[in-house]
């Protein structure tokens, strides 16, 4: 990917990310409670030990087992260790139970608070256990969260709670430009970087697909019993946080030349996410499933 075209995309990315929290903020309502999660301690724990543990993990044994060259196993550790924020799609509160949508933002918001010290810890615990390259100071994760996330979001909330007619009638265009935003970025990368992606060769993508494929099943497993939370924890666990990933690899001696592997990895897991979310929907759709919202409390019953 050449040097223009790579900056395009970050320049897309990094608009996309704040413009993705500040939606979010504007979709949410007065009957959303952004503790609901931290009150349910279990999906809580399981959505936790999914992202943060076994999906890292199980990204080390493919990896070991796999033995890709360097710039290919860094750019896909980097691609895991980058969590935080999950997809757009998820954030978007149409037609979505109330429950799901605190879900989604109690998830983002512990994530991304937990990054900032564990991002860097893993990266270090790594580079000691195996000998990497791979460092990235707190700081520098505390930046890129509190200037395209929580400030964004923060602004998102303060309208929706405080003017909820203005921010309505923004969230109405503000998910558009969105997803106009992540389209563009997406044919972008195909058009300029689709000789570089095809380059890293049927192992590499192989590799990805293999870590992807049981990060999704984590998802859907940990999920707790409601369709709902377990479509958002799998979308959590495979697709990360691409923006924070590019963080990473900017201090790596790698650099730009393992841009295409993080591209690799997003569009791997933006492929299976949705195959498997439409599969999801079709199976839902011919049983004639409706919805159901968890209420406060239940989830702790239930497990």
């Amino acid at each position: 990917m050449d040097p223009g075209g790579l900056a395009v995309f970050k320049t897309l990315v990094g608009v996309a990310i704040p413009l993705a929290a500040f939606a979010t903020g504007l979709e949410t309502s007065r009957r959303v409670k952004l503790r609901w999660l931290w009150h349910q301690p279990a999906l809580l724990l399981r959505s936790l030990l999914a992202v943060v543990v076994l999906v890292p993990l199980w990204a080390l044994l493919v990896l070991a087992v796999s033995k890709q060259p360097g710039m290919v196993e860094n750019g896909l550790l980097i691609s895991v260790f980058a969590m935080g924020m999950g997809p757009p799609a998820t954030l978007q509160r149409a037609r979505k139970p109330e429950q799901e949508v605190a879900y989604t933002l109690g998830l983002n918001i512990t994530l991304l608070a937990l990054a900032i010290g564990v991002l860097p810890a893993a990266i270090a615990l790594h580079g000691a256990l195996v000998g990497g390259t791979l460092s990235l100071a707190p700081e520098k994760v505390a930046a890129l969260v509190l200037s395209r996330v929580f400030i964004p979001l923060a602004a998102g909330l303060c309208l929706a709670r405080f003017v909820p007619k203005v921010a309505a009638r923004i969230a109405h265009f503000a998910g558009s430009f969105v997803t106009g935003v992540m389209l563009a970025a997406a044919v972008l990368v195909l058009f300029l970087a689709w000789r570089p992606l095809l380059a890293l060769g049927a192992r590499a993508w192989l590799t990805s697909v293999a870590i992807v494929l049981p990060a999704v099943a984590v998802g859907y497993l940990l999920g707790g019993p409601h369709r709902e939370t377990r479509s958002v924890l799998a979308a959590f666990t495979a697709l990360r946080f691409p923006a924070l990933a590019f963080l990473i690899l900017a201090q790596t001696a790698y650099g730009r030349s393992a841009t295409p592997v993080v591209l690799m990895y997003v569009l791997t897991s933006l492929a299976v996410v949705g195959l498997t979310e439409a599969l999801r929907k079709a199976w839902t759709k011919r049983h004639r499933l409706p919805p159901r919202e968890v209420q406060h409390g239940e989830e702790a019953e239930a497990f």
